[in-house]
Order: structure tokens, then sequence, then C-alpha cells
């Protein structure tokens, strides 16, 4: 076992994996916002990992509720990493989008400012330069910066979805 890419989470049960305050069947419970962030800081710490192990007690472990909850799990992984991908290409084309808005301002300024020589060509060619480059700026802006953070979720849960997630009996792991 690569010990440098697992993550190894103890649990006394499996109720501390959900939500205290829904009462749901195991297969629609939504997963604690607690379980869910400690999974988050030790993936981070970890960087991708190739094995998650959650580790129960063998008196409490019930093989059928570990089969739903891995495949919940996979799937909440699957779900995150598709909705962070799909909001990188939305953030992308939206740039992208700016920036051919902004240009577009730019060659109107410049073909206004060629065509006529009056001080009101000149004075509406100025002011199409304050939308030009916000436009030119907040698009590139939100192509280099902004779905940078969307495309490192989505590789983040990648690699979630991508490891191998184990129950086990916690005796196994103790000192």
């Amino acid at each position: 076992m690569d010990s440098k890419k697992t993550i190894i989470i103890s649990l006394d049960n499996y109720e501390e994996m959900f939500d205290d305050f829904d009462i749901s069947k195991i297969e629609e419970r939504a997963f604690s916002y607690d379980f869910l962030l400690e999974l988050k800081r030790r993936a981070f710490r970890v960087k991708e990992p190739s094995k998650i192990i959650l580790t129960i007690p063998k008196e409490k472990r019930k093989k059928q509720y570990e089969k739903i909850i891995l495949r919940r799990l996979k799937h909440l992984f699957n779900a995150k990493m598709k909705m962070y991908n799909k909001r990188y290409k939305d953030t992308v084309k939206r740039g992208l989008t700016y920036f051919l808005i902004g240009v577009s301002f730019l060659l109107v300024s410049s073909y206004v400012e060629l065509l006529s020589n009056s001080s009101l060509s000149f004075l509406f060619s100025n002011f199409l330069l304050i939308p030009s480059w916000f436009f030119v700026w907040s698009g590139l802006d939100k192509i280099l910066e902004s779905s940078e953070k969307y495309k490192k979720r989505a590789e983040f849960f990648k690699a979630l979805y991508s490891s191998k997630i184990i129950f086990d009996k916690e005796e196994k792991y103790e000192n």
C-alpha cells in the first residue's frame, strides 16, 4: 500500500458519514458536511489519492450499507467533477465572449476615428475605448484566472473519483 497516496478515515459507525438532520434512507441521505470536509482536507494533503480507506469497527460493519455508500460516493465525486468541468468551460466561453466584444468595440472605435475628423466622432471613439478595455480585461481575467479555480476543482474530484474506495475493519489499522 502506497501510504503517501492513501487516505484513512476512522469512523465509529456509518452515521458519522451522514447529515444528522437528514433521516432519509441510506440510499438518499445527504453526506455530512464534516465528513466531506475531512475527506477534502486529507485529499488536499495527499494531492492525488489512489486509495481511500474508511474504517469501522468489525462488529458494526454491514456489507449492504457499504455497497450503497461506495456507489453514492463515486456518484457524488463524478457529479462534482462534471459540474466543475461545465463551470470551467462556461467561464472560458464567457471570457472569450467578453474578449471578442471588447476587441469589437476597439475596432469600431478605430474605424469611427479613421472615418471622420469631427470632434463628435473623436469623442465617440474615445468613449468606446472605456467599454472595450473593460471587456478585453474582464474576458482575459475570466479565461486566465477565474476559470482556473474550476479546472483545479474538477481535477480534484476526478482524482477522488479515480481513487479506490474501500471499507475495512478498524482493528487492522490500530497500533
